[in-house]
C-alpha cells in the first residue's frame, strides 16, 4: 500500500488525515438525499402519467374502430345506433385498461358524426381524471385524447 501512494506522488495515509475525513459520508448523504428522493418520485409520478396517457389513447382507438365497423343502414337508419355502440365501447375500453372502474365524474366519452357519405367519419373525444400517484412533478388534471375515424360502411344517401 505505502508503495502504491509513493508510486502516484502521494504520502501514506496517516492517522491525521483518517480522522480529518470522519463524517464526510454522513454530510454527503444529507446533502444528496434529498436530490435522489426528488428524482425517484418525480420519476414514479411521470411513469403514472404516461400510463394513464396511454389507457386513454388506447380506448379512445378502440372504441372508435368499434364504431366504425358497425353497419348504419341504408340511408343512414341506424345511424344512432353507430353511436350509442360506439359510446359503450368506449366506456367498456376505459373500464378494462383502467386499474380502477371509471364512474360519471373520473371518464367522460363523447362521440360526434362529421360529414356525409362516403367521407363520413366518427369523433371520439375520451378524457379521464388524472390522480397522480406523489404530487411530486404533476398536479391533478383531466387528460384529453381525441380520435377521427374514417366510417367503413359507406353507402350513396338513397
Amino acid at each position: 500500500m505505502l508503495r502504491r501512494h509513493l508510486m502516484l506522488g502521494r504520502a501514506a495515509p496517516t492517522l491525521r488525515n483518517r480522522r480529518s475525513r470522519r463524517g464526510v459520508e454522513a454530510v454527503e448523504f444529507v446533502l444528496l438525499f434529498p436530490l435522489f428522493s426528488f428524482l425517484l418520485l418525480s420519476t414514479i409520478d411521470l411513469g403514472w402519467l404516461y400510463w394513464q396517457d396511454s389507457i386513454v389513447m388506447q380506448a379512445a382507438v378502440e372504441g372508435c374502430r368499434a364504431g366504425s365497423l358497425r353497419d348504419p343502414g341504408f340511408g343512414d337508419v341506424y345511424i344512432n345506433d353507430v353511436q350509442v355502440a360506439t359510446q359503450d365501447a368506449l366506456q367498456a375500453a376505459l373500464n378494462r385498461l383502467g386499474s380502477e372502474p371509471c364512474s360519471d365524474e373520473t371518464c367522460i366519452a363523447a362521440v360526434t358524426i362529421t360529414g356525409a357519405p362516403p367521407g363520413r367519419s366518427l369523433v371520439c373525444d375520451v378524457r379521464r381524471y388524472f390522480e397522480p400517484v406523489v404530487g411530486v412533478v404533476v398536479d391533478a388534471g383531466l387528460i384529453r385524447k381525441q380520435m377521427v375515424v374514417r366510417m367503413e360502411w359507406q353507402r350513396w344517401p338513397a
